[in-house]
């Protein structure tokens, strides 16, 4: 328990530089450490595709982007709304038959599935997210919708709930037929990032392969279509798409190793082949992934500021219990702020907690950590406090005295007495 507490009316909020603004009892380090990222994002690399976006996954922050709000073809990629409808709609284990019109459907990158055979509702799901299969799209659009058409219904109020404007859907595949599914680099971007918040697609886009079982035939493997997974150290998903209308589309997400911090999404609408779609996302991935990085800005036990206890003629300084190591963004405002009392009430004993440190980047809080002091500092007793306020009264009257004295010299001199 805290000897002093921190959110008492009294206590002040103020960021830090050389001082502390309305704190007259605060007094920072004479030399308080510099806080400083490069003044802006660098400028992005070239790329061919007419429609692309690269954001923070951190926080969301567009760092860039060539048409963001441009309506284009998804392609495949409006797959990750059949996705978001049966993840909120199943457990993964439910039974799916499929259908004549699912087996059908598959147009080139499908299971080969026969209508009668039956799946789990997790193997198409991973089989339409790692391989982009099309029949498996439609077999659960028909089990959950009654029909495609229904189910496109579904998809278009996630939109909706979603507040996507500029997304529409036409059907559970994203082929160009009846019409083509349509979206923008922004939309998408809320799209990938609502599919990876379920551990079921995240652990599907990082698979390289899947192997789906089919009754009365061999089990086919079916390989990821994401060419940088496993290529690119970090990339974990998302879902790629080709048609003729859309050209070729990708969604991406970068991870930072385990133990750091730092996401990036990229969506590419358009590229024409699919080299110029991989060599794109290679160079804003190679621009993007060391924008964010772990900065220690301060140590566990640096002093931050001493702060006057009552009854004492000494101050208190105060010492920030946690590294605060956050991953931070080049271009983002760095601020501190502390939060003490203006005065510490004894007794006092050394590791008590008596305020809060925070580290805020562009006004979000990044770090934070409890501020301690060393010292123990007892309750004066009686006749400490009559001593020191005799003390006190003696220096003031002194100070007093000398001043009247000074003043005194200077009159009789100006008469001609001293």
């Amino acid at each position: 328990q805290a000897a002093n507490d921190p959110a008492n009316p009294g206590a002040d909020t103020s960021a830090t530089g050389t001082d502390i603004p309305g704190a007259s009892h605060v007094k920072p380090l004479a030399d308080p450490k510099a806080i400083a990222v490069a003044a802006g994002v660098p400028a992005p690399p070239t790329v061919s595709a007419p429609a692309w976006a690269v954001y923070d996954g951190v926080d969301g922050t567009l760092l860039a982007g060539r048409a963001i709000a441009t309506e284009r073809p998804t392609a495949s990629l409006a797959k990750l709304v059949t996705a978001l409808v049966v993840l909120s709609r199943t457990t993964g284990t439910e039974m799916v038959t499929a259908s004549k019109n699912a087996e059908d459907s598959g147009d080139g990158s499908e299971i080969e599935m026969k209508a009668g055979q039956k799946f789990p509702v997790e193997t198409l799901l991973q089989a339409m997210l790692v391989h982009s299969t099309n029949d498996a799209a439609v077999a659960l659009s028909e089990y959950l919708g009654g029909d495609e058409a229904s189910f496109v219904k579904l998809m278009q109020q996630t939109i909706t709930n979603m507040k996507l404007e500029h997304t529409t859907i036409t059907n559970a595949t994203g082929l160009d037929d009846p019409a083509p599914a349509t979206s923008t680099p922004s939309d998408l971007f809320e799209i990938a990032r609502a599919v990876m918040k379920d551990a079921r697609v995240r652990a599907a886009v990082a698979m390289p392969s899947v192997t789906v079982a089919r009754s009365g035939e061999q089990p086919i493997t079916l390989t990821n279509r994401n060419e940088l997974l496993g290529t690119y150290n970090g990339v974990d998903g998302i879902k790629t798409g080709f048609t003729d209308k859309a050209g070729n589309n990708v969604a991406l997400r970068w991870t930072a190793p385990a133990g750091a911090k730092g996401q990036v999404y990229i969506i590419l609408m358009g590229a024409k082949t699919n080299a110029d779609r991989w060599a794109d996302a290679r160079a804003l991935l190679d621009w993007a992934t060391p924008l964010r990085q772990e900065v220690l800005i301060t140590e566990a036990g640096s002093r931050v500021a001493t702060v006057p206890v009552a009854g004492s003629r000494k101050r208190a300084s105060v010492y920030i219990a946690d590294d605060i190591k956050p991953a931070v963004r080049v271009g983002q405002h760095l601020t501190e702020r502390i939060v003490l009392p203006r005065t510490l009430q004894a007794p006092l004993r050394a590791g008590d907690n008596v305020g809060r440190y925070q580290l805020l980047a562009n006004d979000k809080v990044v770090g934070s950590s409890q501020l301690y002091i060393s010292k123990n500092f007892h309750k004066p007793s009686r006749s400490e406090r009559l001593k020191r306020y005799a003390g006190d009264w003696q220096s003031a009257w002194k100070s007093g005295f000398s001043e009247v004295r000074k003043q005194s010299h200077s009159f009789l001199a100006y008469w001609g007495y001293a």
